[in-house]
């Protein structure tokens, strides 16, 4: 694993300075094929090789409850669907307003009308292509369940373990690309093996990270009087509640009542409405005084 990041992680630099914008762009593409057809190709194996195939999977998923969207209790604390929906509407309104990956290609884009199209191509693209993930875990779940002799390998090997001799090297290939390896990437990638959920980590710090650049997001594009020290208070204020909300699991259990609440999925928003909110409420105060 160290050998591939690292492999990949050169590959990346050595496509991106000779090729540039138009290479990483092209890439993606290619990449986005490949793995949208390794899924397929994933979801039509446990199909055939889990018993029952499709019933099979339909049956086991329902017994363990694996179709559940989790509580609609308005509960914030634990993985509610209240949780993962703001979770996932904020973090999308990350991604598709300043992360590289999707600012890049509006950049590439001929103009502001081919830009929206790639906005609105991959908003229409999301629920399905997530849709089948969460399908190919569900199976991978059932098939593991029907060979429990398997579960002393390790799991995240199934889809190795099913894919004809190429094609599973090819779809590892296009997941690492797609994860943007770089020499931060194969540093981080390196120190994460061993996690026992990378999905659940790679949410958390996430939300983290992005909670700020989001808020500072907001400020600027609503709050059009907001300056550069508006930003700055209200970055410092955010950054502030977004470690305390981080760390503050360490806080002695004596002093519980300093500890963050509530789920960590909901950092990023916590965050962001801190950022926004702060920043907005110091831009009223300072018109308020310089009126007065």
């Amino acid at each position: 694993m160290v050998t591939i990041m690292i492999v990949m992680g050169i590959c990346v630099v050595i496509y991106t300075v000779l090729g540039g914008l138009e290479a990483v762009i092209w890439t993606e593409v290619f990449q986005a094929v490949l793995l949208t057809l390794g899924a397929l190709l994933i979801l039509y194996l446990l199909l055939t090789n889990v018993d029952g195939g499709a019933q099979g999977i339909l049956a086991i998923g329902m017994q363990d409850n694996k179709f559940s969207l989790g509580s609609f209790n308005p509960d914030f604390i634990g993985p509610s669907f209240w949780v993962i929906l703001l979770y996932g509407f904020f973090i999308n309104l990350n991604n598709f307003g300043m992360d590289q990956n999707y600012v890049q290609r509006y950049h590439a884009a001929s103009s502001a009308k081919e830009a929206a199209k790639s906005v609105w191509l991959c908003v229409k693209l999301y629920l399905p292509i997530s849709f089948l993930f969460f399908i190919i875990g569900t199976g991978l779940y059932a098939y593991y369940q029907q060979n429990p002799e398997l579960t002393s390998l390790i799991r995240l090997q199934a889809a190795a373990e099913l894919l004809p001799l190429g094609a599973s090297g090819e779809e590892v290939s296009a997941l690492a690309s797609t994860l943007k390896p770089n020499e931060y990437g194969d540093i981080t990638g390196i120190s994460m093996i061993g996690v026992q959920s990378i999905l659940d980590l790679w949410w958390e710090l996430s939300g983290i990270f992005a909670g700020g650049m989001l808020g500072l997001f907001f400020l600027g594009l609503i709050s059009k009087k907001a300056g550069n020290s508006e930003a700055i208070a209200a970055t410092i204020i955010g950054v502030m509640v977004i470690i305390w909300m981080t760390f503050s699991y360490l806080i002695p259990d004596h002093y519980s009542f300093l500890k963050y609440p509530l789920h960590t999925n909901m950092i990023i928003v916590v965050g962001t409405l801190t950022i926004f909110l702060s920043g907005s409420l110091i831009t009223k105060l300072k018109t308020i005084w310089r009126k007065g």
